[in-house]
């Protein structure tokens, strides 16, 4: 029996972060209990069957390290690698989807900003409260930072880049966890929905309790315990359980993502081959991007056409909009790609409210303070400083350091 096997952690949330939180307390000898207010684990993330198609609820994937690769083996999980198609990539501009939106003469601040590392230099430096659109231009000038780096950027973190925060995004650059014998995104073979259930049953057979439908008012804080719920959950967790935490928590913010997946059954009605198409704020699309299932991993299409759009709703409340109401918006989008359109034969929505934090000042601020102290419970989730479900392992290990050097007492 190890020497931390009789002490028992607890764990606020059975979503993505929660689960391989559990996971590395249990590979260093720890009891775990997981308590979770929905009826089943896996939170934002998921996956769906609708007929022929196979869709997403939220993210799709993960971007492939060592440590991932290294875990999807230890539970079971086969990660594969996207088809050849999906290296194309694109950006709307001028009418037209580009793999490159901006002319050679905007390319060159870029390009040598890339081949002579200048991220590493004090004039790319970020000034103090400059948001990454600021930084953008600084750097590379109007044109570039408008329709390359703002929709890539609008892409991972469904926020405008003139709202985040330049300092805390160039900081996760930094941090790039050690290259596997995969590359680039990955998936598990049956989905998002298969590394969950996978991951659940391991940690169930390692003895990890699961309570689900639990409400707040279960919760023992006196155990050592880690909240691994969303930035949102964490606000309304501080104000009705009284929790101790920066005040500066109150000045975060959260975005609401809302996805519409699309099934179409002949091939014709493809957009395009490829990983999908992001879209500038000056080019007036509601979406952020859409993605072309049928392009990225093998095995989710039969035949046909498949396509998620992601809207958030720093304009239009999609996230409270009905189904209908939606794919109007949907088709109003795809109009500007393409002119044909047909009904299409299987359709999924997910709208998650207040889900995904605002990498923005408010927050950096806050995981500053975070860490200037010692807090009675230790935090785990995607607004810590780096966003991407494969960083989240990084912190889980940090986490568990903490634990073992006495954290807890």
């Amino acid at each position: 029996m190890g020497p931390n096997e009789k002490q028992t952690i607890q764990i606020i949330g059975g979503g993505f972060s929660g689960l391989i939180q559990a996971y590395y307390l249990v590979e260093a000898g720890y009891s775990v209990k997981i308590i979770e207010k929905r009826d089943r684990w896996g939170g934002l993330i998921g996956s769906v069957q609708k007929g022929d198609f196979f869709f997403e609820h939220a993210a799709n994937a993960m971007m492939a390290n060592r440590e991932l690769e290294r875990v999807a083996e230890k539970v079971g999980v086969a990660l594969v690698s996207t088809k050849r198609a999906a290296r194309r990539r694109y950006i709307f501009s001028n009418g037209q989807m580009k793999r490159w939106p901006v002319s050679f003469a905007e390319s060159l601040p870029f390009l040598s900003f890339l081949l002579q590392r200048k991220w590493k230099s004090a004039r790319h430096a970020p000034l103090p409260d400059e948001s990454m659109r600021d930084w953008g231009i600084r750097s590379f000038g109007v044109g570039l930072t408008d329709y390359l780096l703002s929709p890539a950027l609008q892409g991972v973190y469904a926020t405008s880049s003139d709202q985040l925060s330049a300092s805390l995004i160039l900081d996760s650059l930094n941090n790039r966890p050690r290259k596997g014998q995969l590359r680039g995104s990955v998936s598990p073979q049956g989905g998002m929905q298969e590394w969950l259930d996978k991951m659940g049953h391991y940690l169930q057979e390692q003895g990890v309790e699961f309570c689900f439908n639990a409400p707040m008012t279960t919760f023992d804080f006196r155990q050592p315990t880690v909240l691994a719920m969303g930035l949102q959950s964490l606000k309304e967790a501080v104000v009705t359980e009284q929790i101790p935490m920066p005040a500066s928590l109150s000045d975060t913010r959260c975005a609401s993502l809302t996805s519409v997946s699309l099934g179409f059954s002949a091939e014709e009605h493809k957009l395009s081959e490829g990983f999908g198409c992001l879209f500038p704020k000056p080019e007036k699309f509601h979406a952020l991007g859409v993605l072309f299932n049928h392009s990225i991993f093998p095995g989710r299409v039969a035949a046909g056409a498949s396509e998620t759009w992601i809207l958030n709703d720093e304009k239009i409340a999609f996230s409270r909009m009905s189904s209908a109401a939606l794919l109007r918006y949907v088709r109003s989008d795809r109009s500007l790609l393409s002119s044909s359109w047909t009904e299409p034969d299987a359709m999924s929505v997910a709208q998650w409210p207040q889900s995904i934090a605002v990498y923005d000042a408010a927050l950096a601020q806050f995981i500053m303070d975070y860490q200037k102290q010692k807090w009675p419970f230790l935090l785990m989730g995607h607004y810590l400083g780096d966003l991407g479900l494969a960083k989240l392992l990084f912190h889980a290990q940090a986490n568990v350091e903490k634990i073992k050097g006495g954290y807890f007492g």
